[in-house]
């Protein structure tokens, strides 16, 4: 996680960047239950609206078949 603060109109806590590697292929059965959990955490919903959230999610490359 990445934090970056802002000046203005106080110093605070601007952006908190999120990066998630995930050992599972981009095509696994609960992937989107996984990403869904992520974005309805109680905690990310408890940061104040102007604090920028992004998550990116970097999931294994499937194996070639």
């Amino acid at each position: 996680m990445k934090k970056e603060m802002v000046q203005t109109p106080v110093r605070r806590i601007g952006r908190l960047t999120t990066e998630i590697h995930v050992p599972l292929p981009a095509d696994h059965p609960h992937r989107e239950m996984l990403e869904r959990s992520v974005h309805s955490c109680p905690v990310h919903a408890s940061l104040h609206p102007d604090v920028a959230k992004p998550v990116t999610f970097h999931w294994q490359e499937s194996p070639s078949r």
